[in-house]
């Protein structure tokens, strides 16, 4: 029932056993309608070069990650370099750096722990 009418999926799990890589292309070509994809949980729950293939063939019109599968971009392997600048360079798509979860008092409270720390190592 919700496949049939969701037009946003925003994903908040944690990544385990069972969501590791659950958003494929059985995930994507699920839905009725094309959907805005959004992601704030852990890179490894999306299988980037699917979540591309859905883009290119209009089963997602825009996606919104703030996690990517593999952020060890030095590392990446030729397809997977190619699969990212695909979604990189899709009008279609914004990236933040890993900060959906932060806000002013997050910020506030680890500069908070920072100072306890850096105080502890000089005691």
């Amino acid at each position: 029932m919700i496949k049939k009418e969701a037009d946003i999926v925003s994903l908040h799990i944690p990544l385990t056993d069972d969501t590791l890589y659950m958003c494929n292309d059985v995930f994507f070509n699920s839905f009725e309608n094309q959907i805005l994809f959004i992601n704030t949980a852990r890179g490894k729950i999306v299988n980037t070069k699917h979540l591309v293939n859905a883009l290119k063939n209009n089963m997602v019109n825009g996606v919104g990650l703030d996690v990517l599968e593999n952020e060890d971009f030095e590392n990446l392997s030729l397809p997977l370099k190619n699969t990212y600048k695909e979604l990189f360079n899709s009008k279609n798509t914004i990236i933040t750096p890993h900060v959906a979860g932060w806000s002013f008092q997050s910020f506030e409270n680890i500069s908070k722990v920072l100072v306890r720390n850096i105080l502890e190592l000089t005691d």
